[in-house]
């Protein structure tokens, strides 16, 4: 009855019930049922991609028959029945199961109809892409195996998982006592998130929920309510409804028909077709008429006609509330972690993934510097060899066999026997001296790769950003849109969804107030009116920045310490005209320490636009915006500033602008973007220009743009405007060019702005004088040069602030007439294409006595006009006109008209003229200033004569026909008599420089604020020459003084001013078929002055 040597023992019944309970259980959970928090596969899952990888079979290879796919599983790693592995296999490709495939399948893999796949003698498969990204590494010693059932093969216990599969793909089981049930979601979604967690470990899963919105079904549809979503990713539980997606489409003869294209979650869409029809026959669906199944391979499309009359809404309604059109999803989000069965909410299952990549990427960088390691050591060995060739090459000959030789070379040059078997499996090619290069470029390259990995290995924040660019790039490659939707269940809505998105005007004052008003406070007037007051300022503030935003568009706000604070503009206080609005500090709810650096306003946060930022240092930085997508109400780091640096400006950018630092000692660099590399929110950044002088800080940051021009004003009270042509583009981090000379009679910058022509600059000192100019009004001038006078300062004040603004006759009305931005883009920019910035805040001080007078004055003044308006009003009234008394003083004033026109038009005439003799006289001042400079001698386009002295050259006798030169502003009319000299006045002076022009001349030239246009040729005066006319920016409005004509003598055939001819719509001298000419230069000495006098014409 027993054998020999069996031993009885005896035991509780109930004990080792129990215990052998627990052990089945353990075993389905762990083993069979339950997926593990890493890589989101059960064993069964696991097994059959890692024997398919094994065996080859993948995404790049030809299909093979499932059969041989479900016997190697079951012969070498699951000994389970076929079936089980079988369905398995097929669901891994079922495109309305998983919401990303891990399986590619050929044949019949069953249908949504509830169809079962066919028999596996008669499928093929082979690993999909996306499995191969699970497996990726794997060869790298990144995960730990474990002996197969049998212990004749090694299998992992996890795969290194490259993607977040478990929440990707969701996963059901039902084990002992407990079951899971995790929804797929969106991969783009999961990878924002992940990424947000590796960028802020503290964020709340309400900070994760901003990018992971909900469940994406792979058959689409809708969920319906985010509360049950919120619960679900909070406590790990949740009751989701979901919706099939249905349309109503119009029929003829007034019958409408319900079209569903998507259905719920695992619903088979057969069963739902017979639910239907079942209750049509019972009555318990009416209006229903005809039903069909109209499916495809290009989708679902069920189609329910209604009879005539049937309210398509009520029909709907009635399907939703009795089939399975519209299910509950029950999520349990449970996992294996750690060995553990577990609940878990969304921050730590995405904390499991990560943890796990964190292991994985460690030990992958510890392989491959081991790898690297043993390669260098070999490479050390043979460079010791070639660098004794004759040696190694002798001991081996005279060795009797390769032990021999082996131990003799570790003897003789120190090596390991790793080195000595590499040197004596060396083959002779690899002694030409090609192969010697190759294997010193091999091992410097190793030796960088160590260092690399070595760096990588002791820093674990440097892993998490390996990990960060991965997780960017898998969602580059694989991410697609969501399928299903999100709408707000039956009494729930956002609060945002309350809020109507239209437009708004916001005003922002320079002391820092800020404030919302409805578009339609500001009432349309007609031109010429006096406008609504827009803002109320205290006597020491101003508004600043006047824009129309979307109630629904977010204001990130960025502090000098480096945060970012996030408000949307519904969240703005709303406010009247008259008012000032709230704090800006109050507003946000920041410390007193910190101040507004900038603000930004954006409709969304696409990954392809990115913040450039700039401190007072030079250190620039650029990181996407979508970085900036999830809101915090405590602010977040957006730049990790330096002690004793601070914030100064932020702009946006597409990625392809280029970048304008200027610094308070006038130098400036300008750079492409490209050259900064998209950096996370808690980092320095780079040098962007190096600083001279230790008191030197930068003071501006733009963006260059075409329209615009660069405005540098200085502590002096000097200014000038500077095309971005000016400055040459450079590298970054270089110390640049000078953008205005901070001289002694200039001081140092105080602020450097890109702006526009119908912008306002306003002007504050240090003794609390503001001055408000038009930028207009400043002129544009070269870059090396000091500027011009913009505001007269009291004997020891200084400016302190420049700030662009509005142009004084426009009001918060003319902002409100601009569209809201966009639902799809970054909203637009303000008038000027500026987005509001805040300079330094300095109080303005007045006296009582004079806000005294100013208010009193404007009160007489109010009282003097409205009572005069209201006579007006009543004379009109109480008299009014008759048509012939109308038409009597239309007459006379147009009488009046024609008499006082011919006077009018000679005063501009001589108005005109007198301007232009100024011009002329400019540029002969600089050439005076330059013969001061020079010892009394003029310069000479063609060439210094020693002979000649300065008084006979041609600017000088020029400068002579001033006194009785005649201008007009018809460029085609040409005055009597001929022998009075006359003009047409231009709008800008320029040279024409041909060959003969040296370096020295065009610097005494530039000096002087006067541009020199190369329009020289080939080295010899040639009159078939045609000077580039492309080059002039303005023809018609340009004076350039140059070659005019040689006489007869010295050109036969093309007499001095002989003819006038057409050329195009240009009136032309024949000789060079330039425009505006001022015909003199050397030739002026064979002329004599007469024929100057005569002759000196500016043709249109």
């Amino acid at each position: 009855m027993y054998a020999q040597n069996d031993r009885i023992e005896s035991v509780n019944l109930e004990d080792e019930m129990q215990r052998a309970y627990i052990d089945y259980s353990m075993s389905v959970i762990v083993g069979r049922a339950l997926p593990d928090a890493r890589d989101g596969l059960k064993p069964g899952n696991r097994r059959i991609l890692f024997a398919m990888r094994e065996r080859g079979w993948t995404s790049g290879k030809p299909f093979v028959k499932c059969a041989k796919v479900v016997g190697e599983v079951i012969g070498n790693y699951h000994p389970h029945g076929d079936s089980a592995v079988y369905d398995t296999l097929v669901r891994m490709g079922q495109d309305f199961s998983m919401r990303y495939l891990l399986i590619r399948g050929q044949g019949n893999f069953g249908s949504i109809d509830g169809d079962p796949p066919a028999a596996y003698r008669y499928t093929e498969c082979k690993l999909h892409p996306l499995a191969e990204e699970l497996l990726a590494d794997i060869d790298k010693e990144t995960v730990d195996f474990q002996p197969n059932f049998d212990e004749s093969l090694q299998e992992p216990k996890v795969l290194p998982a490259r993607l977040p599969n478990l929440l990707v793909n969701g996963s059901t089981g039902i084990a002992v006592g407990m079951a899971t049930n995790i929804p797929p979601h969106n991969l783009g979604e999961i990878v924002d998130a992940a990424v947000a967690l590796i960028d802020a470990p503290d964020a709340t899963v309400a900070d994760l929920m901003r990018h992971v919105k909900g469940p994406d079904f792979p058959t689409g549809g809708t969920i319906c309510g985010t509360a049950e979503i919120r619960r679900m990713y909070e406590t790990g539980r949740g009751l989701l409804k979901i919706r099939g997606r249905a349309g109503i489409e119009e029929g003829a003869q007034g019958k409408d028909s319900i079209v569903i294209t998507e259905i719920p979650y695992t619903v088979n869409k057969a069963a739902l077709i017979e639910r239907i029809a079942e209750l049509v026959n019972e009555k318990q669906l009416e209006g229903i008429s005809d039903l069909r199944d109209e499916s495809d391979k290009d989708g679902i499309r069920i189609v329910i006609e209604l009879k005539r009359g049937a309210v398509p809404r009520v029909v709907l309604n009635n399907i939703y509330q009795h089939t399975a059109l519209e299910s509950t999803f029950g999520a349990i989000l449970l996992a294996i972690d750690h060995g553990r069965p577990k609940i878990l909410n969304l921050k730590e299952l995405l904390q499991c993934y990560l943890d796990h990549r964190f292991e994985v990427f460690r030990r992958r960088f510890e392989f491959e510097l081991a790898k690297a390691r043993a390669r260098a050591h070999i490479l050390e060995g043979l460079k010791i060899a070639l660098a004794n060739l004759d040696a190694v090459v002798k001991i081996i000959r005279e060795s009797r066999d390769r032990d021999l030789a082996r131990a003799a070379l570790m003897s003789r040059f120190g090596l390991s026997e790793i080195q000595a078997n590499a040197i004596l499996d060396m083959r002779l090619y690899q002694l030409t001296g090609l192969e010697r290069e190759k294997i010193d470029e091999e091992y410097e390259a190793l030796i960088k790769e160590i260092n690399r990995l070595e760096d990588l290995l002791a820093n674990p924040k440097k892993i998490y950003g390996e990990i960060r660019a991965d997780l960017l790039d898998l969602k580059k490659t694989y991410a697609d849109p969501r399928r299903t939707d999100l709408v707000p269940d039956e009494g729930e809505i956002a609060i945002e969804d309350l809020i109507a998105d239209r437009g708004c005007v916001l005003t922002i004052s320079h002391g820092g107030y800020i404030k919302r008003m409805p578009v339609s406070t500001f009432r349309q007037q007609r031109r010429g009116g006096k406008g609504v007051i827009g803002m109320e300022t205290k006597e020491e503030d101003y508004v600043e920045h006047v824009f129309t935003a979307s109630t629904h568009d977010s204001l990130l706000f960025f502090t000098e310490q480096g945060r970012v604070y996030w408000k949307k503009v519904y969240e703005v206080p709303e406010a009247g005209r008259a008012t000032r609005g709230k704090a800006i500090v109050n507003f946000l709810d920041i410390g007193n320490d910190e101040k507004i650096a900038t603000l930004i306003r954006l409709r969304d946060f696409p990954p392809d636009r990115f913040l450039v930022f700039a401190t007072e240092r030079g250190t620039v930085k650029k990181t996407s915006l979508a970085a900036f997508a999830n809101p915090r109400a405590g602010g977040i780091i957006a730049i990790r500033i330096e002690a004793g640096d601070r914030l100064i400006g932020v702009r946006e950018t597409s990625g392809n602008d280029e970048i304008m630092l200027v610094t308070r000692q006038g130098m400036s660099i300008r750079f492409h973007e490209e050259e900064l590399r998209d950096q996370g929110r808690d980092t320095i950044g780079v040098r962007g220009i190096t600083l001279g002088r230790e008191n030197d800080a930068v003071v501006g940051v733009e963006i260059v743009t075409a329209a615009e021009t660069l405005l540098c004003v200085s502590e002096n009270g000097y200014g000038k405007r500077t095309s971005f042509d000016e400055y040459r583009r450079q590298s970054r981090g270089g110390k640049g060019v000078i953008a205005m000379r901070t001289s002694d009679r200039n001081g140092p910058l105080v602020a450097a702005l890109s702006v526009h022509e119908n912008e306002a600059l306003m002007l504050i000192t240090s003794g609390g004088q503001t001055v408000r100019i038009a930028v207009e009004d400043i002129r544009i001038i070269r870059r090396n040069t000091q500027g011009v006078h913009l505001i007269n300062l009291a004997p020891g004040d200084r400016l302190v602030s420049a700030t662009p603004v509005e142009p004084e006759e426009t009001d918060a009305a003319a902002a409100a007439d601009a569209p809201p931005a966009s639902a799809c883009a970054a909203a637009a920019a303000p008038p000027g294409g500026r987005m509001p910035h805040f300079r330094r805040r300095i109080g303005l001080t007045h006296g009582r006595e004079r806000v005294q007078r100013t208010a009193a004055w404007r009160a007489r003044k109010w009282r003097r006009m409205t009572m005069k308006k209201r006579r007006r009003e009543n004379e009109i009234r109480r008299w009014g006109f008759t048509l012939i008394e109308l038409l009597v003083v239309i007459a006379i004033i147009m009488l009046l008209i024609s008499l006082a026109f011919p006077g009018l038009m000679s005063a501009r005439e001589t108005a005109l003229a007198t301007v232009c003799k100024s011009r002329l006289r400019e540029f002969i001042g600089a050439f005076d200033q330059y013969a001061t400079n020079n010892r009394g001698n003029y310069p000479a386009p063609w060439y210094d004569q020693p002979n000649s002295p300065g008084l006979n050259q041609w600017p000088y006798r020029i400068s002579q026909t001033l006194t009785g030169l005649r201008m007009h502003t018809d460029p085609t009319k040409r005055m009597s008599p001929a022998s009075t000299p006359q003009a047409f006045c231009p709008k800008m002076l320029q040279l024409d420089v041909w060959w003969w022009w040296n370096s020295t001349k065009e610097a005494a030239y530039t000096t002087y604020g006067y541009s020199v246009l190369r329009l020289g040729s080939n080295g010899q005066p040639n009159l078939a020459l045609e000077p580039r006319r492309d080059l002039i920016p303005d023809p018609a409005g340009t004076a350039i003084l140059g070659d005019g004509d040689a006489p007869p003598s010295e050109y036969p055939g093309y007499p001095w001013m002989n003819a006038w001819m057409r050329y195009g719509n240009v009136r032309v001298h024949p000789h060079k078929k330039k425009s505006n000419y001022v015909f003199g230069d050397y030739h002026v000495e064979l002329m004599g002055e007469a024929n100057i006098r005569t002759n000196m014409f500016i043709a249109y």
